[in-house]
């Protein structure tokens, strides 16, 4: 829209915007509308520092939960070890236990070994014992029987009658 100077004095026709001539001049719906969008801006300054300090809480908590969770695996893999040192612990002292056992067993066997050897040794000294003391008793016996002997031999010879 423009506006004609139709003044017969001039001789220059001036053509006026009427838009720019508005966008010049402040009217009240100018600075309503600059009030309006400056509140809008003001409104989405404001959600968009609500949204950045809710993405940060958001995060912070993602960051707490991933720190509580990873805590959480560290108190399990020590347990773990825990546990697994533990069975180990325990299938060492089973080992020395069976260890003891067979030895205690081998020593056993030994001891039984060796009085066996023992029993068979007196056994054979006893029976030495025995043995000669019946060739002593035998010898007795015979030397008795060679003195009977030599005894008769020596008195004169009585028939029976």
């Amino acid at each position: 829209m423009s506006i004609q100077n139709n003044d017969d004095e001039s001789s220059n026709v001036d053509y006026i915007d009427y838009e720019s001539y508005l966008q010049c001049i402040p009217n009240e719906s100018t600075i309503a509308r600059e009030e309006w969008e400056q509140h809008q801006v003001k409104d989405y300054e404001e959600f968009a520092a609500q949204e950045q300090s809710s993405w940060r809480q958001d995060e912070i908590e993602q960051l707490n939960q991933i720190d509580t969770i990873a805590k959480i695996e560290e108190e399990e893999q020590e347990q773990r070890q825990n546990a697994d040192q533990l069975q180990v612990q325990q299938w060492e002292q089973q080992d020395l236990e069976a260890y003891a056992f067979v030895e205690q067993e081998s020593f056993i066997q030994d001891e039984m070994e060796q009085l066996h050897q023992i029993e068979t040794a007196q056994t054979i000294h006893d029976d030495e014992q025995q043995h000669q003391g019946n060739e002593q008793l035998i010898d007795r016996e015979q030397w008795e029987h060679i003195e009977f002997l030599v005894q008769q031999s020596k008195q004169p010879y009585k028939p029976y009658c």
